[in-house]
C-alpha cells in the first residue's frame, strides 16, 4: 500500500489557492476600475465599480461584475486581463476629537449669520473615515434672537469624492451679540410673498411663523386663502415662495 504522507502537502496547497485571491486597498468613497486592476488601458481607468466598503472593511469582487461595469460604459473586457475575484479592503482614516473640533469649529463659523460668534464645539467624537475625506459643509440648527450665550447643534459633513462619509452631529455653543438678536423679519411681521414663474410673478401678503433672516426659509400664513406656505427671505420686505409644507 502506497504512503499517503504526500496528502498534508497537498491539502496545503489546495487551501492557500483557495484563499489566495489578489488583494488590492481603496482610499476613496468609490472604487474605480484602476484601483482593483491597475494593469488596466488608462482608456478604462476611470470606469466605476460602485460604492467602496466600509473604511477598514472589505468585499469580494468578481470577474463578471468588473465584466458588466466595463460593458456598461460601451468598452470591451476582452482587450484587458481580469483576474478571477479581488479583494477591495477600504483604507481607514481615524480624525481623533481634537482634530475633529478643529476642523468643525472653522467649518461652523462660516455658516452663522451676522453678529453670532461661536464660542466652542463641545464633545466631538472620533470619526473614521476614508483617507481622501474632507469637510464638506456644516448645517446649524436655529439659534434664538436672544442676547447671550446659547446652545444648539450642528452637523459636520465629511465626503469624498463628492460622496458624503460621515455625518458627524456635534453640540456647540454661541454667544449672540447685540447685532444679532435683532432678525431681519421678526415673527408675525407681514411680507410679501411672491411666486415666480417663467411667465408671470404672482405676489401675496404673508405673516411670518418665526423669526427669520435673510437667506433662511420659514413657513408663512397667507391671510387670503388661509393656507401656509415655505417661503425663503429676500429681503426684509419680500419673500420667494418654495413649496407648501
Amino acid at each position: 500500500m502506497r504512503s499517503l504522507g504526500w496528502l498534508p502537502l497537498v491539502l496545503t496547497f489546495v487551501t492557500q489557492s483557495a484563499s489566495g485571491e489578489e488583494v488590492r486597498t481603496v482610499e476613496h468613497a468609490r472604487m474605480r476600475l484602476v484601483d482593483l486592476v491597475p494593469t488596466v488601458p488608462a482608456s478604462m481607468a476611470d470606469i466605476d465599480l460602485g460604492p467602496s466598503p466600509p473604511p477598514g472593511g472589505s468585499r469580494l469582487v468578481g470577474r463578471e461584475e468588473l465584466i458588466v461595469a466595463i460593458r456598461r460604459v460601451g468598452a470591451f473586457a476582452n482587450t484587458t486581463r481580469l483576474p478571477a475575484s479581488i479583494r477591495a479592503v477600504a483604507a481607514s482614516r481615524r480624525i481623533g476629537s481634537s482634530e475633529l473640533t478643529a476642523l468643525a469649529t472653522a467649518e461652523i463659523a462660516k455658516h452663522l449669520r451676522p453678529g453670532v460668534q461661536l464660542k466652542r464645539v463641545e464633545d466631538a467624537p472620533d470619526v473614521v473615515v476614508v483617507p481622501g475625506a474632507k469637510v464638506q459643509s456644516a448645517s446649524v440648527s436655529f439659534i434664538p434672537y436672544q442676547k447671550g450665550e446659547a446652545r444648539t447643534t450642528a452637523v459636520l459633513e465629511l465626503a469624498s469624492d463628492d460622496v458624503t462619509v460621515a455625518s458627524v452631529p456635534l453640540g456647540v455653543v454661541v454667544e449672540v451679540l447685540e447685532s444679532g438678536a435683532h432678525p431681519d423679519v421678526k415673527r408675525g411681521a407681514t411680507v410679501n410673498l411672491v411666486i415666480e414663474r417663467p411667465s408671470m410673478r404672482i405676489s401675496a401678503p404673508g405673516t411670518a411663523a418665526a423669526d427669520a433672516n435673510v437667506g433662511d426659509s420659514v413657513i408663512f400664513h397667507v391671510a387670503s386663502t388661509g393656507r401656509t406656505v415655505r417661503a425663503r427671505i429676500a429681503s426684509r420686505d419680500e419673500a420667494v415662495v418654495l413649496e407648501a409644507p
